[in-house]
């Protein structure tokens, strides 16, 4: 099977999406959402993530296929709360590495590489820093092949000020 990596095309919207809701439906770390409204409230965050400036999805597909995809945010900003003065203050700092929003790859095309392939493609290299935003027991995996990997899906929450 020859792969291929593309940068992801309006027409990928739905899959990127469908896999990344259904994907995370049954993660711990996907918070206290009532199953009634998780479809909803997750899609909107979906798409917004995906819509920040600075985002880009690489997709991986073979003779048309769709594989999987990962999500990758530049510029990254992450929140901070400190005390100033006795009062507690918040910023955003400069992350200075990528952050993961997401990756997926099917189930009939894991453990084949392509998953490793997805983070290069999408400019992540596992052997330097770079913050994760969704926990899925998948990524759970990362601490023997990405040792500087963190999560923080704090920094997936806020905007970047502009």
């Amino acid at each position: 099977m020859t792969v291929r990596f593309r940068v992801a095309a309006p027409d990928d919207r739905a899959f990127i999406v469908d896999s990344w809701v259904e994907g995370y439906r049954h993660c711990h770390a996907a918070g206290l959402i009532p199953m009634p409204h998780y479809q909803r409230v997750y899609r909107e965050a979906c798409n917004w993530m995906l819509d920040r400036p600075g985002v880009t999805v690489t997709i991986a597909e073979s003779d048309g296929t769709l594989l999987g995809w990962i999500a990758v945010e530049q510029g990254v900003v992450v929140p901070t709360h400190h005390r100033d003065g006795g009062k507690w203050q918040d910023s955003l700092e400069p992350a200075n590495c990528p952050m993961v929003l997401y990756a997926f790859v099917k189930d009939p095309y894991r453990r084949h590489g392509i998953g490793r392939a997805l983070f290069a493609a999408g400019g992540v290299d596992l052997a330097s820093p770079f913050l994760y935003a969704s926990k899925t027991p998948t990524s759970d995996r990362l601490r023997d092949k990405a040792p500087f990997a963190k999560w923080n899906p704090l920094a997936a929450r806020f905007a970047k000020k502009g």
